[in-house]
């Protein structure tokens, strides 16, 4: 029998062939924060290779990948109509050199698309712009599929593509909560029902975005009618959609709910019923922790609230906030929310693009780790339960069940109303003004001058890209690996330690290593940047390994900050010079953590900035990180002995 099976169009022709059985070419996502490394690695690789004798250009990604420089546009300049300008110029005055640096690489290297910065977040270009559903290769169509670098590329399984990264906020938040009772880090998680019908495509990517938190490898949405006419809406030609929709049917994957569903059969069910879900917040430690609204008075504490990126590309939680400030305004509370513009279209047009920039903030107030070190407690909601309470706050000190009540009731009712002004505003062309930046570039990068050369010309002096030195000297014959035996315990640290314990995001602090070594090497306070933005000198971020202020080391009897005892000399020193203290002088060390170990993001520093490492288990983020070198397993057996005095942590192993 003939494996490929012609496709036909509607009319005449064919789309192509498909196998009966599928051949995947996943393409990969790279962001700029977890992309940058990956870049410097495949530009030093090239440089071993020239070293070894070898050819460099045989350094070449092998499938597809589009690299979107997303996460690096911060926000200095608001309220303002130039605003978007003006931080498009201060961002590629602070990253020139690393922008620079895409920019070669995107001419260096083959199958490789850079989209430049100011485009939109990956995973929202991922939705309405690159992803195809369907993969033709070479006439060969088989279902599309993406590997990225960030753990939360997994939006696009709300499109029906399966994607996974190196890793409806009411609803989502409480999908979340049910899986993780369940325990599925590792799983496959596929919704359906007559209630998915129900959901829009914006609310599914919402939820599928979550993945990380609830710990599944993907969470999965079918193609289905919804699927078509967002593809409709983010100007896939009609060609595209209807070879979507027929290849679909024909090999019985599309979901049609209005005709009797077959008996799917899956290796264990969940059941939700969206009426019963009920109006909730996440916090204050971890997303998993539900708690209903009727039982915030109780539990809140002093926090800092933020949205996060689970809402980045819905449109109508955009919206929303806006049709509440307004209806405040006429109120009477125009201070509320200062110079508001009066028509809502004005503010829509001069807000959707800032809606890409809340995960570079906010994705740190995933976890115990925020924006605000000395923050302890951290909520997170809808941005407009947020907006309600900050105008109940403003007319009251107290909370009342009828105020609280009132308030969601109008957050309810305009989330009805921003979902028909959605409609009206939201039109096909919005998507092709915005991505035409992809293909023709913006001004600021197109102005950026970079050598064509096959090898990077590295800058000696430079604090963002250096040469990585771990390839140099490399020998052909790779040494074998050394086995371990009286590995001292360089941490020992708890339950559900985050890849923001491990790796920290966001404002490199002033006291810290990294600090240090950037003023070193004379650069000024003011110009630190961020962790973020550094993720491509090895130096630095090494440094930052285990450089959260928040952690809680038991060798240090639970003290709360980023040191450790140096255990054979007795003395407290910072994570990383206690490391080379101990590599220095030839002694192992090892890691001890409890459950969950590595839960969050993807943090690709937090992945390979780690040695041997003991936990009761790993969390998916961490376990399953594309950039992890050494994939975390079992140790065949491990003794721990621990006394009540810290100087005797160690570790033997087989």
């Amino acid at each position: 029998m003939d494996m490929l099976t012609s496709l036909p169009k509607p009319r005449d022709g064919d789309f192509g062939k498909y196998y009966n059985l599928l051949a995947l070419n996943d393409p990969q996502n790279w962001y700029d924060f977890s992309g940058v490394p990956v870049l410097v690695d495949l530009a030093c690789m090239r440089d071993a290779m020239t070293n070894l004798g070898n050819d460099p250009n045989k350094i070449n990604p092998s499938i597809p990948v589009d690299f979107v420089v997303d996460h690096s546009v911060q926000v200095d300049v608001s309220r303002s109509e130039d605003a978007l300008q003006v931080n498009m110029e201060l961002e590629f005055e602070r990253n020139k050199e690393s922008f620079a640096f895409l920019k070669w690489g995107s001419h260096a290297f083959d199958n490789m698309l850079i989209v430049p910065p100011g485009s939109g977040i990956v995973h929202q270009v991922n939705l309405e712009y690159l992803e195809r559903v369907i993969f033709n290769s070479n006439g060969i169509l088989c279902p599309d599929s993406v590997v990225g670098t960030d753990s939360h590329t997994v939006m696009i399984d709300g499109l029906g593509i399966a994607g996974w990264g190196a890793g409806a906020t009411d609803l989502v938040l409480t999908v979340t909560q049910m899986l993780r009772k369940r325990g599925v880090v590792g799983k496959f998680v596929e919704f359906y029902g007559e209630g998915i019908s129900e959901l829009s495509l914006d609310d599914r990517a919402i939820i599928a975005n979550m993945s990380p938190e609830y710990g599944t490898t993907t969470g999965f949405f079918p193609v289905d009618r919804v699927t078509l006419e967002y593809l409709k809406l983010t100007r896939r030609s009609d060609e595209t959609v209807t070879m979507i929709e027929v290849y679909f049917r024909a090999n019985k994957m599309f979901v049609d709910y209005n005709v009797a569903q077959e008996e799917r059969v899956y290796t264990s069910y969940l059941q939700l019923d969206l009426a019963e879900v009920e109006l909730c917040v996440a916090g204050p430690k971890c997303p998993y922790d539900r708690i209903p609204l009727k039982d915030v008075k109780a539990d809140w504490h002093s926090c800092l609230d933020l949205l996060s990126c689970t809402n980045t590309l819905n449109p109508s939680v955009m919206t929303g906030d806006r049709l509440v400030a307004k209806k405040a305004c006429k109120l009477g509370l125009e201070e509320t929310r200062g110079n508001l513009m009066n028509q809502l279209h004005q503010q829509f047009q001069m807000t959707r693009h800032y809606y890409c920039s809340c995960p570079l903030w906010n994705s740190k107030l995933r976890r115990s780790y925020s924006p605000a070190p000395l923050t302890r407690a951290n909520y997170r909601a809808s941005l407009l339960f947020l907006l309600c309470m900050h105008l109940l706050a403003r007319l009251t000190s107290t909370w009342t069940k009828n105020q609280l009540d009132k308030e969601m009731m109008e957050k309810m009712s305009t989330s009805k109303i921003s979902g028909l002004v959605v409609q009206s505003i939201v039109l096909p062309d919005m998507f092709k003004s915005t991505y035409e930046a992809i293909t023709k570039g913006n001004p600021i990068w197109n102005k950026l001058t970079v050598t064509d050369t096959t090898l990077y010309p590295w800058d000696p002096a430079s604090t963002y890209i250096p040469e990585p030195k771990y390839f140099k000297g490399m020998p052909r014959d790779l040494p074998s690996p050394h086995g371990m035996k009286d590995a001292y315990c360089l941490l020992y640290i708890g339950d559900r330690i985050t890849t923001y314990h491990i790796s920290p995001a966001g404002s490199i602090h002033k006291d810290s290593l990294a600090a240090k070594y950037i003023l070193d090497h004379g650069v000024d306070r003011k110009d630190f940047n961020s962790y973020d933005s550094r993720r491509g000198n090895d130096k630095v971020m090494t440094r930052s390994i285990f450089a959260n202020i928040r952690l809680v080391n038991k060798v240090l009897d639970r003290e709360v900050h980023p040191k450790t005892i140096h255990i054979s000399m007795g003395e407290k020193l910072y994570v990383f010079d206690a490391a080379m203290r101990y590599k220095s002088a030839g002694q192992d060390t090892i890691i001890l953590a409890g459950a969950d170990h590595g839960s969050g993001s993807a943090g690709d520093w937090a992945a390979k900035g780690q040695m041997l490492l003991v936990s009761r288990s790993f969390d998916l983020s961490l376990k399953l990180n594309p950039w992890n070198h050494c994939p975390l397993k079992k140790l065949p057996y491990v003794h721990i002995s621990e006394s009540s005095d810290s100087q005797e942590f160690r570790a033997n192993s087989s």
